[in-house]
């Protein structure tokens, strides 16, 4: 996973599917820089093929915790599979999701 911060923005490009067995690291990256103070989150999502119901809670989750300081998750590069889920599920009206292209 790479992280980048620029102001209040946080910049994760996963690097692996985000389910049970990854999710502490990323967790553990957005919740240090939530205490600094950022108020916006951009995952890019080009390597990831797989988002289980355990990572789906920890992406409310931030985006609950942005939310109450004004700010927004936003998922790049959602592959097709992805981003149906997340219109089916009706995510996509919480979080901003940006497929792939091409």
């Amino acid at each position: 996973m790479d992280v980048t911060r620029v102001g209040d923005s946080l910049r994760i490009h996963a690097k692996e599917d985000i389910t049970a067995t990854g999710v502490d690291a990323l967790r553990k990256a957005v919740l240090n820089e939530l205490k600094e103070g950022i108020s916006e989150v951009c995952l890019d999502l080009a390597d990831v093929e797989m988002i289980d119901s355990t990572g789906i809670s920890l992406l409310i989750s931030i985006q609950n915790s942005l939310s109450s300081k004004g700010g927004r998750l936003k998922l790049d590069n959602t592959s097709d599979d992805i981003t149906q889920m997340f219109k089916l599920m009706r995510l996509d009206r919480h979080f901003k999701v940006n497929p792939r292209e091409g």
